[in-house]
């Protein structure tokens, strides 16, 4: 538990964006301002949020394209779920929001995320950005 400073003990930085706390107990994120009574730094954010909050989405990365691939090997059709996507690409299921399938007619498809789709030459690198190669 971390406890705030006693400004009559340590001084309170002036100009600083603070965690002040009021006379009547309400804790702010303030300047000091005559009427608080404690005061503590505003702490950092872990790196894993801020990676998060820079992406427009949150955490979601890329979008999964299931659907169908002639494999240039066997010759035949294959149907590539959003499961095996998540396998054959190697990424976190929970950085990824699967495409519907039928498309929706009002569907707006989210360009800032990378396409994940099934591919005719099996090569399941992570394309570095938004690609419609199959």
């Amino acid at each position: 538990m971390n406890v705030m400073f006693d400004p009559v003990v340590s001084p309170p930085p002036l100009g600083t964006t603070l965690i002040v706390r009021t006379k009547g107990g309400v804790p702010l994120v303030s300047p000091w301002f005559d009427g608080c009574v404690a005061w503590s730094y505003v702490p950092d954010l872990p790196e894993s949020v801020r990676l998060r909050e820079s992406r427009p989405n949150g955490h979601v990365k890329y979008l999964l394209c299931p659907g169908t691939v002639r494999s240039r090997t066997d010759g035949q059709i294959h149907q590539v779920g959003a499961k095996q996507l998540v396998l054959l690409y190697g990424v976190s299921r929970q950085e990824c929001r699967i495409r519907p399938d039928p498309v929706p007619r009002d569907w707006v498809e989210p360009v800032e995320l990378i396409r994940l789709e099934p591919r005719y030459n099996g090569d399941y690198t992570l394309p570095e950005g938004n690609t419609r190669e199959t």
